[in-house]
């Protein structure tokens, strides 16, 4: 998890050096420094969203469950349940406002 943190600060330090992950000198009708931030954050947003997936599957393996599970929206929570040895169904509080955040910590934690 530290080296994941640590790879996501890298590639948000990058990306503001860059001046990619900004909008400085950004003036009307100047739609390249717009530009530059969207594609900036479009950039870290595929880098999160990868480093998301590696880490879910590598968790799921560890566990024993397919890792091609983690992939897989409801499933994966189904799946992240089982491994924390919660009741499974839980996923129904995963759709309720609110509720959804402290029941995702608490698996978090217990996994």
């Amino acid at each position: 998890m530290k080296r994941c943190l640590g790879l996501l600060t890298i590639a948000m330090v990058l990306l503001t050096v860059t001046g990619i992950g900004t909008a400085q000198g950004y003036r009307d009708g100047d739609y390249e420094a717009a530009a530059g931030f969207g594609a900036g954050m479009t950039i870290l947003l595929i880098i999160i969203g990868v480093l998301m997936i590696v880490s879910m599957w590598k968790i799921f393996t560890k566990a024993g469950k397919p890792g091609w599970a983690s992939i897989i929206p409801i499933y994966n929570f189904v799946v992240m349940l089982q491994i924390a040895q919660k009741p499974e169904w839980w996923i129904i509080l995963m759709f309720i406002p609110f509720v959804n955040i402290i029941i995702a910590i608490i698996i978090a934690l217990a996994i």
